[in-house]
C-alpha cells in the first residue's frame, strides 16, 4: 500500500498547515481507504486509525481555517408572503443549499431519482426563515425569502442521493475586485458596490472569506500587480494578512457590457478563467460560480452508505486530547466498525460511524457512557456533548 505512506509522510512533514489542507488529505485518505476496504479490510482500519490520529495531532497548528458563514442557508426571489410562494421559494432554497454543500449542480440534484420525492416536500425541513425587501427606494423592490435547513438534513439528503460532499472547512479566501472604468484603475468606486456584492457572492456559492473588512487593509499601491496578475507583486501585497489563497478580478467596465477574468492564487499553482458580463453584478457570480465548481471537485468527500451508518455530531471537544479520548472511546465499541472524520468546526466534531449493529443498539451503547450527553437524536444524526 504505497500510497497510504505518501500520504502519512504528507502528514508527518508539516509544520504549518491550514485547515483545509487537512481536510482534503482526510478527503484522499478516505478515497483510497474505501476502495482497499473491500479487499483489505484489517489494512485499511488500521491505516485510518494511524491516519487519523497524524491529521488530528496536525490540527493543533493549523492556521488560518475558515468555515463558511450560511452554509445551510440560502436566499431567493419571491413574488409574494402567500403559502403557495412561500412553499416553492423554500423548494427552491433547499436546492440552493445542497448545491453549496456538494460538487453537483441545481439540476444534477432536481434530477436525482432518489431524492425527486423529498425535494417535492422540501418546504417541510426548514429551520429558520425570514423576508427581506431589497430595493425599496427603487422603481422595482423585489421581497426576498432567506432560509435555514438543518444540517443533519442536507447530509441525509447527499447521503441518500449518493451524491459526495463538500465540507464546511474550506480556503480562506482574499478576495481583491479590480475595477477598470475610463481607463481609471480601483478597488472600488461608485459603479459598483464591490464590498457589498462578493459578500453576497461568497454566501451564495459558499465561498469562505479571510475574515472581515480586509480590503481596508490592501495597499492600493500595488493595483497594477493587481489588474496585471503579477503573482509577486500580489504576493508582497498580502504577506501580512492571514489567508489561504487570493482570489483577484480584473473588471473592465465598458459601453457594451463587463469583460475581464478572474484568478486564484493558491500557494505555488495559479488557475484563471476569462469572463464576460452584462454588468458588475454578473461579472462576479460568473467568477465565485467557476471558483465553487473548481474547489467542490478538488475538496469533495464521498459519503456511500449501506444503512448501516450514522451522523454523530459531539460538542464540547475543547482541545487535542479531548478529541484522541473521544476518538479512542469510539473505536474501542464492539458495535462500531469504522469511524469516519467528516468536519471539525470550533469545538464541535461531526463524524461518519459505519456499525456492526443497528442504530438502536449503537444508541444504548453510547447511553452508557459517562463522557457523552444526548442533545438530540434527530433523524440521520444524534448530537451529543463531551463532558
Amino acid at each position: 500500500m504505497p500510497q497510504f505512506y505518501q500520504l502519512l509522510g504528507c502528514c508527518a512533514s508539516l509544520s504549518i498547515v491550514s485547515k483545509w489542507i487537512v481536510d482534503t488529505m482526510m478527503a484522499n485518505i478516505l478515497r483510497i481507504a474505501t476502495s482497499v476496504f473491500i479487499k483489505q479490510p484489517i489494512s485499511a482500519f488500521v491505516f485510518l486509525f494511524k491516519a487519523i490520529l497524524l491529521l488530528s495531532f496536525v490540527t493543533q497548528v493549523s492556521s488560518f481555517a475558515a468555515s463558511v458563514d450560511g452554509i445551510y442557508s440560502a436566499e431567493v426571489e419571491v413574488n409574494d408572503r402567500t403559502k403557495s410562494s412561500f412553499e416553492k421559494g423554500l423548494r427552491q432554497a433547499l436546492l440552493k443549499v445542497l448545491a453549496k454543500n456538494t460538487p453537483s449542480t441545481i439540476r444534477d440534484i432536481r434530477a436525482n431519482p432518489h431524492l425527486a420525492g423529498d425535494l417535492k416536500r422540501g418546504h417541510k425541513y426548514v429551520e429558520q426563515f425570514s423576508y427581506q425587501l431589497k430595493g425599496e427606494d427603487t422603481d422595482s423592490p423585489q421581497l426576498y425569502l432567506k432560509a435555514s435547513f438543518p444540517h443533519a438534513v442536507i447530509n441525509d439528503f447527499l447521503q441518500r442521493g449518493g451524491l459526495s460532499l463538500w465540507p464546511a472547512n474550506r480556503p480562506s479566501t482574499l478576495i481583491i475586485p479590480v475595477l477598470k472604468v475610463n481607463g481609471a484603475l480601483s478597488l472600488n468606486n461608485s459603479v459598483a458596490d464591490l464590498d457589498g456584492l462578493y459578500k453576497d457572492m461568497a454566501f451564495k456559492h459558499g465561498i469562505a472569506l479571510a475574515g472581515n473588512d480586509l480590503q481596508r487593509k490592501i495597499s492600493r499601491k500595488y493595483l497594477r500587480d493587481y489588474w496585471n496578475w503579477n503573482v509577486a507583486g500580489i504576493n508582497a501585497a498580502t504577506e501580512s494578512i492571514q489567508h489561504d489563497a487570493v482570489f483577484t478580478g480584473r473588471i473592465a467596465v465598458t459601453s457594451s457590457g463587463v469583460r475581464g477574468g478572474w484568478m486564484l492564487l493558491q500557494g505555488d499553482k495559479k488557475y484563471s478563467i476569462d469572463i464576460q458580463a452584462q454588468s458588475v453584478g454578473q461579472f462576479v457570480d460568473k467568477g465565485f460560480a467557476w471558483l465553487a465548481r473548481l474547489w467542490s471537485k478538488q475538496y469533495a468527500i464521498n459519503l456511500q452508505l449501506s444503512g448501516n451508518e450514522q451522523l454523530l455530531m459531539v460538542g464540547g471537544i475543547s482541545n487535542h486530547a479531548q478529541y484522541m479520548q473521544l476518538m479512542a472511546y469510539l473505536k474501542k465499541l464492539d458495535v462500531v466498525d469504522q469511524v469516519y472524520l467528516l468536519q471539525l468546526e470550533s469545538d464541535k466534531v461531526t463524524m461518519a460511524v459505519a456499525l456492526k449493529s443497528d442504530v438502536q443498539q449503537f444508541a444504548k451503547t453510547l447511553k452508557r457512557s459517562r463522557h457523552l450527553k444526548l442533545q438530540s437524536d434527530a433523524e440521520g444524526q444524534m448530537t451529543y456533548l463531551w463532558h
